[in-house]
This record gives structure tokens, C-alpha cells and sequence, in this order.
């Protein structure tokens, strides 16, 4: 019965948010439109959309967008999958040990404050050109938000729930499957959704050097040949996957925590 009724909420405010959605994009791709058309705007600067619609077009009918939304799809997978497999493991131990917290949390933190990126040049020496480098960087950007996630989900369980389940006589094994990891699954998930646009952030960053395909390649061989319209079209693209992966995510949250009300203002 709740998952039902949520269901029906969801499709009754999808219902109302939908045509104020519809209108606003309506709105602004039409004042867009008439900015570049009118010369307020520098075309060289900013495509129509009109143009980036038809080069959008142009460039799935001639397959060279998809080619490179594969190749970026599968370097987002090889890096996205190993990092949550590593990381909620692992947070959900550092969230159940004080010790292992307090010996690993420095490096933890210190790796999560240091920009990715500047890993870069590293991972190139070590690992060489190729793919390797890439996936290694990818697991860097996401790894570490899902990490601190799941830990801080496992240390923030509301300890009444622990006491009663031990007053009940339930084992530590008992407490932490039946009790910690439904009570941690929703921040556990919020982790895995901000994971996802980080991951997304490595794989543009990562096909930026040495590349010769893929949604950054594309986008930044796009920028070298002065054609926006190709900027705007491979931005578009991640920007529309990034979403679709996150409420993909944000589904499945909702699978796995069916008990979990909505807060309403």
C-alpha cells in the first residue's frame, strides 16, 4: 500500500512540475533563439539553439556522437563500479570501527581535499597513455565521496535503534545487517548519486589529455575548431546522462528504502 500510494504522489507531481518545465524551457530556448538572431549576442560566442539542434542531428545520423558517448559510457563504468565496490565496503567498517575511523580518516580526508586532477600527471608516469590512467583517475573523483558518505551514514544511526535491538538480545552481526544498514542505506544513496556527476567530472577531465575519443575529446577538439555548436551539443549530452544516471539512483533509493517518508514543507 505505501508503495503504491508513492507511486501516485510521484506521478501526480510529476503531472504539475512537468508543464511549468515545459514552459520554462519553452521560454528560455525562445529568448535565446532571438538574442543570437537579433545580434544582441555574438554567434561565434553563443549557438542558437536551432543550430545546436540540427548539429546534434547531424552528429548522432553520422555516428561519430554516439561512437564517443560509448567510449566515455564505458570508461564511466570501469571507473564508477570498482569505486563503489572499494568504497561502500569500506565506509561501512570505518563507520562500525572507531579505530580503524581514527587511523584511516586523516588520509581519507587528506585525499578527498586534494584536487583529483593534480593526480594526473602521476597516474600518466606510472600507468603510460591509454586507458589505464583515465579509469584510475575516475575511481579518484568518485572513490572518496562515497567513502566519507558511507562511513558518516554508519557513524549517525540513531543509537536508540541500536539499544533496542540490543535489549531484544540481537547479535553485533544481527545489529549491523538488520538495524545499521537500513537506517545508513539512504545517505549510503545520496553518496552513490553524488558520486555519479563527480565520476562524470573524471571522465571529461581524464579524455582532456591523451585521448583520441570520447564526450571530452569530442567537446574539447570541438573548442580548437571553433565550432560552439559542437561545444554546446557535447555539454548537453553529459548534462542530460549526468541526470539520468542520478535519478536512476535516486530510484533506486526509493526501491530500497520503501519505509522512508518524504519530508513535505
Amino acid at each position: 500500500m505505501t508503495g503504491n500510494r508513492r507511486f501516485h504522489d510521484g506521478a501526480r507531481e510529476a503531472g504539475q512540475v512537468l508543464p511549468l518545465f515545459v514552459l520554462f524551457l519553452v521560454v528560455l530556448l525562445g529568448v535565446w533563439e532571438l538574442a543570437v538572431r537579433s545580434g544582441a549576442v555574438n554567434p561565434d560566442l553563443l549557438a542558437p539553439p536551432s543550430r545546436i539542434g540540427a548539429t546534434l542531428w547531424e552528429d548522432l545520423a553520422s555516428g561519430r556522437l554516439l561512437d564517443d558517448a560509448r567510449v566515455s559510457g564505458l570508461e564511466f563504468v570501469v571507473g564508477y563500479l570498482p569505486a563503489v565496490v572499494i568504497a561502500v565496503p569500506l565506509g561501512l567498517v570505518m563507520g562500525a570501527s572507531r579505530r580503524l575511523e581514527w587511523a584511516l580518516n586523516p588520509y581519507v580526508l587528506g585525499m578527498y581535499a586534494t584536487p583529483a586532477q593534480a593526480w594526473l600527471p602521476l597516474l600518466i608516469l606510472a600507468l603510460g597513455i591509454g586507458a589505464a590512467p583515465k579509469i584510475a583517475l575516475i575511481v579518484l573523483f568518485t572513490l572518496f565521496v562515497i567513502l566519507i558518505n558511507t562511513a558518516s551514514a554508519v557513524r549517525n544511526v540513531d543509537p536508540v535503534l541500536i539499544k533496542v535491538g540490543r535489549s531484544f538480545g540481537a547479535s553485533r552481526l544481527a545489529i549491523f545487517v538488520k538495524i545499521v544498514l537500513p537506517a545508513a542505506s539512504p545517505l549510503i544513496v545520496a553518496g552513490l548519486r553524488l558520486a555519479v556527476g563527480r565520476a562524470v567530472i573524471g571522465v571529461f577531465l581524464a579524455e582532456m589529455v591523451g585521448a583520441s575519443a570520447g564526450l571530452g575529446f569530442y567537446i574539447m577538439r570541438s573548442g580548437t575548431e571553433f565550432r560552439v555548436d559542437r561545444v554546446f551539443v557535447g555539454v548537453l549530452v553529459l548534462v542530460v546522462v549526468s541526470v539520468a544516471l542520478t535519478e536512476l539512483i535516486r530510484k533506486l533509493e526509493e526501491i530500497l528504502t520503501p519505509w522512508r517518508q518524504r519530508t513535505r514543507i
